[in-house]
């Protein structure tokens, strides 16, 4: 008797859990039908029809639930439960990249693992001083400014130093300013072999050295290249003048440049004492002949 009224409360509570969420259903095509949203009603309307036809258990309910996340024109965004909502009000299912293998990551990830082991072998005074260190910034996905201190300010600023060639820091260093390059423009010539980078102000700052970054040879279609695209191909050194050719560097890292191609140039602007990294500034151009 007891196991069958347990059973029988069980089922009790799935009907419950149901009932609460075919409401919320109704409720939707409720909002839909006040602010005229056609398009969101047929959505509801078929999602209804195919709850109620073929819907088997509460957690097929939940699942058709996520098509309210089409139904609310794309309100929602970010990723929860395996599946990735975007702002278009489309769902797919989240993967995990796969994992680059290459000289450039292997080299980025040496840097990483060294600096983090250097964090350990400081003195505590000194990982204090990290700790305590305050007015280096850096802006999360939402553009929300979120101080950066200890171990990540630790690796990050002398990331920095690192891909210019400077001393490492030990000790944290009083914030700096970092002005860096305003304008761009670059001119890339198949016939004559050169990459020229043309910028204001000029001469570079004495106290910035420039991470001069690079994609490969695009499609001139493309207007906008992820992140993952750039590669660190130079450095460009203080009191640099307008004017500079980076064709060399950039035929190490990718090759000679093609008549017809699009490049874009990344320059990110990095205070040779303290570390800091100012505004990045990107340029495109088309491969002349």
């Amino acid at each position: 008797m007891a196991k069958t009224a347990k059973s029988g409360s069980s089922a009790t509570e799935k009907k419950a859990v149901k009932k609460s969420v075919m409401q919320l259903h109704m409720e939707k095509i409720s909002e839909a039908i006040r602010t005229r949203q056609g398009l969101s009603l047929w959505l509801l309307l078929i999602a209804s029809l195919i709850s109620l036809y073929f819907m088997q258990s509460v957690e097929d309910t939940l699942n058709y639930a996520m098509l309210y996340s089409v139904a609310n024109n794309g309100r929602f965004s970010g990723r929860a439960d395996g599946n990735v909502y975007m702002r278009n009000g489309r769902i797919r299912a989240f993967r995990v990249p796969a994992l680059v293998q290459n000289g450039y990551t292997a080299l980025q990830r040496s840097i990483f693992s060294g600096l983090s082991s250097g964090w350990n072998g400081l003195t505590e005074a000194q990982r204090l001083s990290f700790i305590n260190a305050e007015g280096f910034f850096t802006s999360d996905r939402f553009g929300n400014q979120v101080p950066v201190k200890g171990k990540e300010l630790y690796v990050r600023l002398n990331g920095n130093l690192t891909d210019i060639g400077a001393a490492l820091l030990t000790e944290a260093p009083i914030p700096a300013a970092v002005p860096g390059i305003t304008q761009l423009q670059i001119t890339v010539d198949d016939s004559s072999n050169t990459f020229l980078l043309q910028f204001t102000p000029t001469p570079t700052d004495a106290t910035v050295e420039h991470l001069v970054y690079a994609t490969s040879q695009l499609s001139p279609g493309i207007n906008r290249p992820g992140a993952s695209q750039f590669r660190l191909i130079s450095v460009l050194a203080n009191g640099t003048v307008s004017g500079a050719d980076i064709n060399a560097a950039y035929v190490v890292k990718y090759g000679a440049p093609l008549t017809g191609r699009k490049i874009f140039v990344k320059l990110v602007p990095v205070n040779n004492t303290t570390g800091q990294a100012g505004v990045g500034i990107i340029a495109s151009s088309i491969v002349v002949a």
